[in-house]
């Protein structure tokens, strides 16, 4: 199973964000034994910094009975309880402040882990205290899949979606506990095999996309090279859809991820060379070709440069010229600890 200090690093990359040095040491310093922790530590971490830069604002509906006109008048309301004669309406109005989805939905999430027997009481205690620092205004949502996908919509970005996407994972771990209202307990979702594989993929896609500038990175359709008497019958075909397509001027790569939360029954023993961590540089044949990479599985030793910590050694962008294989290698590094991690590559010539 992944270790826990390694999912920070796969997390940052699948929902594309660059590692941070100051959080990976703090992440690095502590010690957890659950990813809950690990997530609950990152959702204060980043709402901390969300509080000292200020949260964010937006207009919000409110509905009230005023002495003045404002907004728009709700003459049902008003008529039914004959307000005109006291001189007051019941009127709705947009006001700004912090009562946005977004910090209601933190503050809904913060009040769900504070309850939760699964941390430790001095993480409570943090939590409680970050609650604390919000302001009154701002009233708490539950996290749902609704309140979600409302706030997805929005297509957020930076520090706002790193937030989303703490919280939106968080409560697709969280089961509610029989006979007590409130109170959640906390699955390891490192056992979901579907999440984490799309997880794993993203996190591949984003790790070309983010630490090199010669390839273009996307995941595209390709188009099959067949015809039929009837048109209707190549709907038939399946869609061919890449995990990711590493494309340059003269070279042409497809990664196909996998990933295997258990080795399969049928999987054979590994031999010595499908152990190595890190994918060989790729030769241009003369014609297309397609073979099978070697595999980094959680067992295989790493070189030295990535011993000890079990990740890549390098902070920040690298340099034009570190290649493919550069990069390969320092993703098997991050890759440490999968039960099984294949790429299965493509090359191809664009001439």
């Amino acid at each position: 199973m992944i270790p826990i200090h390694n999912l920070y690093y796969l997390l940052c990359y699948a929902w594309h964000r660059l590692p941070d040095p100051a959080e990976a040491q703090a992440v690095e310093a502590q010690e957890f034994h659950r990813p809950l922790a690990l997530l609950t530590h990152l959702l204060l971490v980043a709402t901390r910094r969300q509080l000292r830069r200020g949260l964010s604002v937006g207009y919000t509906e409110q509905e009230a009975e005023l002495t003045e006109l404002r907004g728009r008048v709700q003459l049902a309301p008003t008529l039914a309880r004959d307000l005109l004669r006291r001189g007051r309406a019941v009127c709705t109005y947009d006001e700004l402040g912090p009562n946005t989805p977004l910090n209601q939905l933190l503050v809904g999430t913060l009040a769900q882990l504070s309850r939760t027997r699964a941390l430790p009481a001095a993480t409570r205690q943090q939590v409680r205290q970050v609650l604390g620092r919000f302001p009154a205004t701002v009233h708490p949502t539950p996290p749902t899949s609704q309140a979600l996908l409302l706030l997805r919509r929005q297509r957020l970005q930076g520090a706002q979606a790193f937030l989303l996407h703490l919280c939106d994972l968080l409560h697709h771990c969280a089961l509610p506990v029989p006979d007590e209202a409130g109170r959640h307990r906390f699955r390891d979702f490192r056992r979901d095999e579907v999440l984490m594989a799309r997880l794993f993929e993203q996190f591949v896609r984003n790790f070309y996309r983010l630490e090199q500038r010669h390839y273009r990175v996307r995941s595209e359709t390709i188009a099959w090279q067949a015809a039929a008497d009837n048109a209707e019958d190549l709907a038939l075909l399946p869609t061919m859809v890449t995990d990711t397509s590493l494309e340059a001027a003269d070279r042409k790569i497809i990664l196909d991820t996998k990933y295997y939360g258990r080795r399969p029954a049928h999987s054979p023993q590994p031999s010595a060379p499908d152990c190595a961590p890190s994918l060989p540089a790729l030769r241009l044949p003369s014609k297309p070709a397609c073979h099978a990479g070697p595999a980094a599985r959680g067992r295989a030793a790493l070189p030295r440069r990535h011993a000890g910590s079990g990740r890549a050694l390098h902070t920040g962008r690298p340099s034009g010229a570190r290649g493919y294989a550069g990069l390969s290698a320092a993703l098997a590094g991050y890759c440490r600890g999968f039960t099984e991690f294949n790429i299965l590559r493509v090359v191809t010539n664009s001439n």
